[in-house]
């Protein structure tokens, strides 16, 4: 025969599940969380490189122009928060080839744009200011500047904030869903112990009526089995002629104080 597994462990059972279960939702949910934080910082710090290139070419601009040694500090300042930023970003994509590369390649065009372009116009500048170059000839090399590479540049950067918006609403998403899953583990561990509580109350009152009637029913059999025991023993002494009284009133004693004892 299948022995029947008792309900108590059928229910510790159950609870051990839904605890593990709600473990492991939690700690997914945290590393979705993660992920999501992380893939933020790369698309906040993909913009600061926007930032940081409109810097520098405003402060290219304004040097050209004025000759205000003041105009290249914002171009510095933005050449050196571009190259923290783009390491940043290195760090965080790290595991990701494909982000490392369009990153390097981000990075090379704008040391071009520095050697072919920035350099060359600053060189001019000054020497114009040194009175050894005309400004005519700053004037013509400002107008005839291109953004190739800035504009590739951005192009690079906007396709690289394309890749991690896409990994940010699929993370997104995959939060929401561990979410939604955790609510349900929750109500029903919750539905389940209510049922399981009410179920044991319910049996714990229903079992003691039973159990004492069964107490009460071998009780009864003791005492019928006692008595039927006793009267064979008094017929007993009835039917002994050899016995004294004083044996037989103390054998009467003696009985009479078992009864008391039951």
């Amino acid at each position: 025969m299948v022995k029947k597994i008792p309900a108590n462990i059928i229910t510790l059972l159950i609870t051990i599940i839904i605890m593990v279960s709600i473990y492991m939702s939690v700690a997914s949910l945290r590393v979705a969380q993660r992920w999501i934080t992380h893939t933020n910082f790369v698309i906040h710090n993909g913009d600061q490189l926007l930032e940081n290139t409109i810097n520098m070419e405003s402060g290219l601009r304004g040097f050209l122009i004025s000759g205000d040694n003041r105009s290249l500090e914002t171009y510095a300042k933005g050449l050196h928060y571009f190259k923290k930023t783009i390491h940043n970003i290195t760090e965080a994509v790290s595991d990701n080839p494909t982000q490392v590369k369009r990153l390097r390649d981000i990075e090379n065009l704008l040391m071009k744009w520095i050697r072919e372009v920035a350099e060359p116009q600053i060189n001019k500048r000054r020497s114009v200011n040194a009175r050894d170059g005309k400004m005519d000839d700053v004037v013509n090399v400002f107008k005839a500047m291109k953004n190739d590479y800035m504009d590739q540049l951005r192009y690079n950067v906007d396709h690289l904030l394309e890749v991690e918006s896409k990994l940010l609403n699929y993370r997104e998403e995959e939060y929401y869903d561990i979410l939604v899953r955790l609510n349900k583990i929750i109500i029903f561990g919750a539905l389940f112990v209510i049922i399981a509580f009410v179920f044991g109350l319910i049996i714990s009152r229903t079992g003691k009526p039973e159990s004492n009637t069964k107490n009460l029913d071998s009780d009864s059999n003791d005492r019928i089995y006692l008595n039927q025991n006793n009267l064979k023993f008094i017929e007993s002494i009835s039917k002994r002629k050899n016995k004294n009284n004083s044996d037989i009133v103390n054998e009467l004693i003696n009985l009479n104080i078992k009864m008391k004892k039951i």
